[in-house]
C-alpha cells in the first residue's frame, strides 16, 4: 500500500472535504455527500459540518468512502484534497488520513486472496519535507500495526509461544535485547500461576522479555506487559464451541507490545522500555490445572482457581509481580483481551482502562482521543477489591458477586503491582473485531500501538521519562 503527496495529480476519483458554508453548490452538512462527474474523473464533495466542530475522525469516514468507491469502480487509487483549517494543520490531516487508509485497507490474505485491492492513496496537497516526514512516520508506525494484525489473525497452531519469540527476533533490530524465561525458569522463579496455565500446552509456556534502552541518560523505565494466551480452550472449564472460534486472538496483548517495541525502536524514541510477552496455551490434558486448586504466585499470594477460563489474569499476575521487582519501572501498562464483560460494556469501539494513577491515565485518555484509539476509565473501589478476596486463599480468580467482570479482573491484578503507577487496558473488544461493525472488518485491529506511541511521545516531550 502506497501513500503519496502530490498537488493536482490526476486520479479518476477525487474526494473534496467541504466545511459548512464554504462551497457555492454544496451546503457541507456533516456526513453528506454530493457526487458529480467532472471531465473524466468522479468528484465527491464530502460535508465536514461546522469548522469549529471539525474532528480528525472525519478522515476515517473519508478514507472508507474512497476505498469503497474505488473498489466499486475497480480503480487502484483515489485522491483526497486537504481542506484549509485553523483547527488542524495539513500535517495533522495527512497523518489522520494515512492512518485511516491503511487501517481500512488491511486484509489478511494468506488463506484467501481479495479479488481486487486499492493500492494507493494520493493526498492532494503541496509537498513539503515536514509533510513527507510526518506521513513516512505514520507509515512506519502502521508497519508495526500490520505486523501485530498479521500475528493475531494467523492460525493458533502456528502462533505458539515459541513462534512469538521467533517473530520478535525476526522483526526487532539490534536495538532491542531479547531474553526468555522457559517453563523450567518459571517454576524455578516460583511463578506458579503462570506455569500452571501452560501445563497442558502443546508448546510450553514462556515469558519473552524485550528491552529497549533509548535514553541511556535516564534510569527511568516503563514496563509494558502483554497477555499472550495463544489459544484459549477455557481449560477444564471448557468454553462453548462457538466461543472458541476466535480464541487465536487471546494473544493480542503480546502481539501489541511486540508491535509497540518495533515502532519505538525504528522511530528511535528517547525512552527506556521493557515489554513482556506472557505466553501460554490454555488447553486440556492430564496435566491441566484444575478448578479449586490453590496456587502460590511469585509474590507469595495464594490464589484459588475458581475457573480455569479466567487464566489470563493468572499469567499476567506473575508477570507483573516478577517484572515489577526485576526492573523497578516508573509505570506499568498491561494490555489484555481479558473479559467478555468489556465487550458488553464498551463494544468494539473503546477499551476499558483501570488505573491507580490519575496523572498517567489522563494522559493516555488524551492520546486515545487524538489518535482515535479511545479508552474509558472505570472505577476501582474497595468493594471491587473485596470481591476477589478468597475464602480458602488470599485471592480468587473470579469475583464472588459475578458482576463487574472487567473491574474485578483489574482488582485482582492490582494485587501484583504493589504501589507502582499502573494502567490496565482491557482490549477484548478493540483488539479483535468479532463482527463487522461501522466499517470495521472482522479480525485484528492492531489497537493500542498508535495510542501508546503518542502517549510515550507526550512523556518524552514533557521530560517525564
Amino acid at each position: 500500500m502506497n501513500v503519496i503527496i502530490a498537488l493536482n495529480q490526476k486520479t479518476k476519483i477525487k474526494i473534496i472535504p467541504v466545511f459548512e458554508g464554504k462551497h457555492k453548490e454544496f451546503k457541507g452538512e456533516k456526513g453528506k455527500t454530493k457526487v458529480s462527474v467532472k471531465e473524466n474523473f468522479l468528484q465527491i464533495l464530502y460535508g465536514l459540518g461546522k469548522e469549529k466542530e471539525f474532528e480528525l475522525n472525519e478522515f476515517r469516514k473519508i478514507a472508507l468512502l474512497g476505498l469503497n468507491k474505488a473498489a466499486e469502480l475497480k480503480e487502484k487509487n483515489y485522491s483526497v484534497e486537504l481542506p484549509e483549517s485553523e483547527k488542524f494543520s495539513s500535517l495533522q490531516q495527512a497523518v489522520a488520513l494515512t492512518d485511516s487508509f491503511l487501517y481500512y485497507n488491511y486484509f489478511f490474505d494468506k488463506y484467501k486472496k481479495e479479488d481486487f485491492k486499492v493500492t494507493e492513496l494520493v493526498i492532494d496537497s503541496k509537498p513539503s519535507a515536514e509533510l513527507k516526514n510526518a506521513v513516512n512516520t505514520a507509515l512506519k508506525i502502521n508497519e508495526s500495526v500490520i505486523l501485530t494484525r498479521d500475528l493475531i489473525n494467523e492460525n493458533s497452531e502456528i502462533t505458539t509461544p515459541l513462534y512469538l519469540e521467533k517473530a520478535a527476533r525476526k522483526h526487532l533490530g539490534k536495538k532491542v535485547k531479547i531474553s526468555v524465561l522457559k517453563q523450567k525458569d518459571l517454576i524455578k522463579n516460583k511463578m506458579n500461576l503462570f506455569a500452571a496455565v501452560g501445563n497442558a500446552g502443546t508448546t510450553p509456556p514462556q515469558l519473552t522479555l524485550l528491552e529497549y534502552n533509548g535514553n541511556p541518560a535516564s534510569k527511568k523505565k516503563i514496563l509494558l506487559v502483554g497477555k499472550g494466551i495463544t489459544f484459549d480452550s477455557g481449560g477444564m472449564d471448557l468454553k462453548p464451541a462457538e466461543y472458541m472460534l476466535d480464541m487465536r486472538d487471546d494473544m493480542s496483548g503480546a502481539a501489541t507490545v511486540l508491535g509497540i517495541m518495533k515502532a519505538v525502536s525504528e522511530l528511535n524514541l528517547k525512552v527506556n522500555l521493557i515489554a513482556a510477552m506472557a505466553c501460554a496455551e490454555n488447553l486440556i490434558d492430564a496435566k491441566a490445572y484444575r478448578p479449586g486448586d490453590i496456587l502460590t504466585g511469585f509474590n507469595g499470594k495464594t490464589v484459588e482457581v475458581k475457573s480455569t477460563d479466567a487464566e489470563g489474569r493468572l499469567v499476567l499476575a506473575d508477570t507483573l509481580a516478577y517484572c515489577n521487582k526485576k526492573y523497578s519501572p516508573e509505570l506499568i501498562i498491561d494490555y489484555a483481551t481479558l473479559t467478555g464483560a468489556c465487550v458488553v460494556a464498551l463494544s468494539y469501539h473503546v477499551a476499558a482502562m483501570i488505573s491507580n494513577s490519575d496523572e498517567f491515565s489522563s494522559k493516555l485518555f488524551e492520546s486515545g482521543q487524538k489518535v482515535f484509539e479511545r479508552v474509558w476509565k472505570l472505577p476501582l473501589y474497595d468493594e471491587f477489591r473485596d470481591d476477589v478476596k478468597g475464602d480458602r486463599s488470599d485471592l480468587q480468580n473470579l469475583s464472588k458477586s459475578g458482576t463487574a467482570g472487567t473491574i474485578t479482573a483489574a482488582a485482582f491484578l492490582e494485587n501484583f503491582v504493589d504501589k507502582t503507577p499502573w494502567i490496565h487496558l482491557d482490549i477484548a473488544g478493540t483488539a479483535f473485531i468479532s463482527k463487522p461493525v461501522a466499517g470495521l472488518k472482522k479480525g485484528a485491529s492492531g489497537f493500542g500501538i498508535k495510542l501508546t506511541i503518542d502517549f510515550l511521545q507526550k512523556l518524552i516531550q514533557e521530560k517525564k521519562v
